[in-house]
């Protein structure tokens, strides 16, 4: 981008694990957190040469394969349903719904849009307020 003179944005992606204190999740969480701090760094290297680079940090998405997969098999552990465990899940956001794909993706495509250049070195939660960090 720099060689070409193209601006644009640079969009990583995290999960909410680099702010959960979770088990059994210390190699997901240290790699979430290490793009948080790339991103950063990133911003503050490439914002001169008209590149923005924001991180997008979602939260466990039920309708996706791997995250109902995590709640199958967390669920048979506890003794409880999939189902139970995506609704405790979305209880624990400030929202009365739970975050799906298309608001993730709609907040991903505001970020990179001319609407969204006010963010630069941001790390934005798509989390309900769960797990927000200020």
């Amino acid at each position: 981008m720099i060689e070409s003179g193209t601006q644009g944005t640079i969009l990583t992606l995290t999960a909410a694990l680099s702010r959960a204190k979770f088990p059994n999740t210390a190699g997901y969480a240290t790699a979430s957190t290490a793009i948080e701090g790339l991103t950063r760094s990133l911003a503050a290297e490439l914002g001169g040469s008209g590149i923005r680079v924001i991180c997008l940090n979602a939260t466990a998405l039920p309708e996706t394969e791997r995250i109902w997969e995590s709640f199958e098999k967390y669920g048979k552990m506890a003794g409880v349903s999939p189902e139970d465990i995506a609704a405790g899940v979305a209880q624990q956001n400030l929202l009365s719904s739970g975050i799906t794909l298309r608001h993730v993706a709609e907040t991903a495509a505001f970020l990179v849009s001319d609407t969204g250049m006010g963010f630069n070195s941001h790390i934005i939660d798509v989390d309900g307020g769960r797990f927000t960090v200020i």
